[in-house]
């Protein structure tokens, strides 16, 4: 019980075999959850072909659906295995904003779920496919733990916390629709500032104390 307080309450970061158990856990979850809103659209090819969405990206409404099913099928499958891991991520990341730019101004139990799968394609592309992935055999990538993640150790890990609840609370300010579209856009560029600097920003403050201690 001891060793379970220590590690619930501790801020040492995990080792990278722990890291990249993780990430290959986020990768598999996120895409079987993914992939049967993908097969869906499937099986109901030809509804959605006439009128999908609504067109939301003004490239056509079968072009949108085929794009889609790619994203939520195949680049799902290569979240999976770990193929092009990042750039899967990237794609599927756009087509939740997408959804997330349609629901914009519905309730926010409606466009929850995408903002959700949002943020956590946005980790992978983060972390990338770790050890566990078919990216570490075919590129043999110089870091230990199997990616080139973008989170450095040069902020306190409660620095990032705090900046990545922060963006957090933006970004539920926003979709709740309780601020102009210009508000709401600052809000967001704010949010996305935090959320970016939390995996790759800098303190001055983290710095002073490592030279202290040195």
């Amino acid at each position: 019980m001891k060793q379970i307080c220590r590690w619930l309450w501790s801020d040492t970061p995990i080792k990278a075999e722990q890291l990249s158990l993780s990430i290959l856990f986020l990768r598999v979850f996120i895409g079987i959850m993914m992939i049967p809103y993908g097969w869906g659209k499937i099986t109901d090819f030809d509804r959605y072909a006439e009128n999908f969405f609504e067109d939301p990206i003004g490239i056509g409404h079968l072009p949108s659906l085929i794009l889609t099913i790619f994203a939520q099928v195949i680049c799902s499958v290569f979240l999976i295995v770990g193929f092009q891991t990042r750039i899967s991520a990237l794609i599927l990341a756009f087509n939740m904003a997408v959804a997330t730019k349609y629901h914009f101004y519905d309730p926010f139990s409606v466009k929850a779920l995408p903002i959700l799968f949002l943020g956590i394609y946005i980790a992978v592309v983060m972390f990338g496919g770790g050890r566990y992935s078919i990216d570490r055999w075919l590129f043999s990538c110089t870091k230990e733990n199997g990616s080139t993640p973008l989170c450095t150790p040069n902020i306190a890990p409660a620095e990032r916390t705090v900046r990545m609840l922060l963006s957090f609370a933006l970004c539920c300010i926003v979709f709740s629709n309780s601020t102009s579209d210009l508000v709401a856009i600052l809000l967001l560029a704010v949010s996305f500032l935090l959320l970016v600097s939390s995996f790759t920003g800098y303190s001055l403050i983290y710095r002073q104390k490592k030279t202290k201690q040195s």
